[in-house]
């Protein structure tokens, strides 16, 4: 939902408004309540949305696969910084967690360095030429025409089906 990103002109209004105030002022203080009234604000839709979209998740599924991306290195990026801190995917990530161990269900980590954007889903073969920039790709193997974050969640899915067997399997 963006929660952040909706409200990001009103916080930089009130931010510009204590900027020019004097510290230490009643007017000072009362803004700076205000601003920070209204990141408590936004950080509560946040954890609310996350609560009631993860509550979902787990009474509709026993196993749920995620990547284990690096998140902090990912929040480094001038491009996706503010939106992957807005979305919040490493307090989702948890709140998946606990809530599956509650209920005695699991929540299986793909390994990040998976190739899962590179590998077809249709044959298995691995295309080294997928770059970043490329969002659709044909499989020089089978011919399969792949979307590459369909492609990508197809694999991960697997992946994950094969990762919670094998530990099944070992733990029996």
């Amino acid at each position: 939902p963006e929660f952040y990103k909706k409200t990001e002109e009103r916080l930089a209004k009130l931010q510009r408004q204590l900027s020019r105030m004097e510290k230490g002022s009643a007017h000072y203080e009362k803004k700076l309540t205000q601003i920070q009234k209204l990141n408590i604000h936004i950080a509560n839709q946040r954890k609310d949305f996350l609560h009631k979209l993860s509550r979902e998740l787990v009474d509709r599924y026993d196993v749920i696969v995620v990547e284990d991306i690096d998140l902090r290195a990912m929040g480094q990026c001038l491009s996706l910084g503010k939106n992957l801190h807005d979305n919040g995917f490493g307090m989702f990530r948890n709140m998946l967690t606990y809530k599956l161990e509650r209920k005695g269900s699991v929540l299986v980590k793909v390994d990040r360095w998976f190739p899962s954007t590179k590998t077809c889903h249709a044959c298995g073969t691995k295309n080294p030429d997928v770059k970043l920039g490329v969002s659709e790709w044909d499989c020089p193997s089978c011919g399969a025409h792949n979307d590459r974050d369909e492609n990508a969640a197809v694999n991960i899915k697997n992946e994950g089906r094969r990762i919670f067997i094998e530990f099944f399997r070992q733990w029996l």
